[in-house]
């Protein structure tokens, strides 16, 4: 399974806006600046839209991990993962990654002494993150320090890479997929049988289904 993380899927669309606005507001700001030669109003307001930026990606994992889970509730009938992207500009695969980074805030899967840490990184550096946390891989405190403390995203990658050279706790439950398309579970060095997906003769809406299951439930190719 391919986890090479980027922010935005190259499927994702983009949203048209009304940019003038903001472009006017940079023109007041500049100028007020350089008539009050006062260069910290203008990188406030730098820092400002940076902030709003970074906030933008955690509370749009949060959305995404709400609706999903509540979706039914809506009573729409379409899919979600299809109505967000048609709505929102957002592919299923990059909804996946931010779904995830919520839930491992929701589930509380960080040690509580760096938890404020890593939600308040950009939301890129979090989802290699949430990615192995959601497969099951053990990430120890002097790690979890380590990914809070990261100067930048590279500097993630490279450390959650080294976590996934090691092997998943034991206690985590694992699943697994196989080429025939058999489905099987691994927790405490046991495997059992799950099922099986019918992945050699699915034709376009069965295969569509299959990576669904897939991608929700975190299963891992064998």
């Amino acid at each position: 399974m391919n986890d090479e993380i980027i922010l935005l899927n190259g499927l994702d669309q983009t949203l048209p806006i009304d940019d003038d606005w903001i472009l006017d507001k940079v023109d007041e700001i500049i100028n007020e600046s350089l008539e009050k030669k006062d260069a910290y109003l203008a990188l406030n307001s730098c820092r400002a839209l940076k902030q709003i930026a970074q906030l933008s990606g955690i509370a749009l994992a949060k959305f995404f991990y709400l609706m999903k889970e509540n979706w039914d509730k809506y009573e729409i009938g379409d899919d979600f993962d299809d109505v967000a992207f048609d709505y929102v500009g957002v592919h299923k695969s990059t909804v996946d990654k931010y779904v995830r980074v919520w839930k491992m805030h929701n589930q509380h899967l960080i040690p509580e002494s760096v938890s404020e840490d890593i939600r308040q990184r950009n939301i890129k550096d979090q989802i290699p993150i949430a990615i192995a946390v959601d497969q099951g891989y053990e990430i120890s405190e002097d790690d979890w320090h380590e990914l809070a403390d990261a100067p930048d995203f590279n500097s993630v990658s490279a450390k959650v890479r080294e976590i996934k050279g090691k092997e998943p706790s034991k206690s985590a439950l694992l699943l697994f997929i196989s080429d025939d398309g058999t489905l099987t579970a691994q927790q405490e060095g046991e495997t059992e049988f799950v099922g099986y997906l019918n992945v050699d003769d699915a034709g376009l809406i069965a295969e569509k289904a299959i990576q669904r299951i897939v991608k929700s439930s975190g299963v891992m190719e064998k």
